[in-house]
């Protein structure tokens, strides 16, 4: 069970990798629900231009998302000489 230090410490890396996940999003979901929905009857070979673009761009997205909350994590380690050793 967690105490109330670590269960704010949690809450911060919560809250960081949900903000690092908009920003890693760019919100190519809505933009590719919308273009497949457009196309996917007048030009199929465009719906799957965009469909294998999404998830090439998710797929690249997550490492870089990673690596920001990797270094959010250590900027807070060092800010507050502690060390999150749960994660």
């Amino acid at each position: 069970m967690l105490g109330k230090e670590e269960f704010g410490k949690l809450g911060i890396v919560q809250s960081t990798v949900g903000m690092f996940q908009v920003f890693a999003g760019f919100g190519l979901g809505l933009t590719a629900t919308k273009y497949v929905a457009e196309f996917r009857d007048s030009d199929p070979a465009k719906t799957g231009r965009i469909i294998g673009l999404s998830a090439c761009r998710a797929n690249f997205g997550r490492p870089f998302a990673v690596k920001c909350v990797d270094a959010a994590v250590g900027c807070f380690e060092r800010r507050t000489n502690r060390r999150l050793s749960w994660i």
